[in-house]
């Protein structure tokens, strides 16, 4: 982050003080305007844990976590992000859209933060059921897959609502890139995954299982299928329903 700065509902500067990652300033103002530039050059750089974890990048597309994104206070309730982006660039987010779709809505800080977005050319494809959304950003090689994607993504949605009765509300999205390894990582309403394979039709029982896994998860957490017990207690029929689910869908 550079260049953070806050200013009152007059334009005045305010003082601000910093420790580590955070700024603090006097707790008395209501309205403060916030503005810095995020240095994206990290989304570049080979992160040891995987890049989904952080930020991803290709020419014309950039994969991000809201953590890194979004400068946020305890006193925020609730957000809406309008993205000003270059001609032919569009934006994915796990979000409910506003009046157009480079403007969204959030319900809490922690949807804003704990999410992952995805702004560029990319490839996107979504299927709907109900009030809920899913939207598949397909980034850099993984664009390959995008006939695939759509029959794929109505595939999914539709098995799950069957074996459920229902879907959840809202939406959800998934990000899939080429790098360096199979991983991936979930986050509130949303999933970022790297594939050391090029995806396409021949090799869909790898990546798309991957996805499948990931978002039989989103069904599982909203319907309660799992008693509220610890995650050690709980992890192995999880993971091991999701598992079986995506290898039948």
């Amino acid at each position: 982050v550079q260049g953070f700065a806050a200013h009152d509902a007059d334009g005045r500067i305010l003082s601000l003080d910093r420790t580590g990652a955070e700024w603090s300033l006097d707790p008395s103002r209501t309205a403060v305007l916030v503005s810095y530039t995020l240095n994206t050059g990290f989304t570049r750089l080979q992160w040891p844990a995987g890049n989904e974890h952080a930020g991803y990048y290709e020419p014309e597309a950039l994969y991000l976590v809201g953590e890194a994104l979004f400068a946020t206070s305890d006193a925020m309730r609730s957000a809406a992000v309008e993205f000003v982006l270059p001609d032919g660039w569009q934006a994915s987010t796990p979000w409910v859209a506003g009046e157009s779709n480079v403007r969204f809505l959030v319900d809490g800080i922690e949807a804003l933060v704990d999410n992952v977005v995805v702004v560029g050319r990319h490839a996107a494809v979504s299927h709907a059921a109900g009030d809920f959304t899913y939207t598949l950003a397909l980034i850099g090689r993984a664009e390959r897959v995008r006939e695939d994607a759509l029959p794929l993504a109505r595939a999914l949605v539709e098995e799950y609502v069957r074996v459920f009765g229902g879907a959840p509300d809202g939406a959800y999205l998934q990000a899939l890139f080429v790098s360096d390894a199979e991983d991936g990582e979930a986050y509130r309403s949303s999933s970022g995954f790297r594939t050391s394979v090029v995806p396409g039709p021949q090799n869909l029982i790898l990546w798309g299982n991957q996805l499948a896994h990931e978002l039989f998860h989103r069904w599982i957490a909203n319907h309660g299928a799992i008693a509220p017990v610890s995650q050690d207690d709980s992890q192995w029929f999880s993971e091991g329903l999701s598992e079986y689910y995506a290898n039948l869908t």
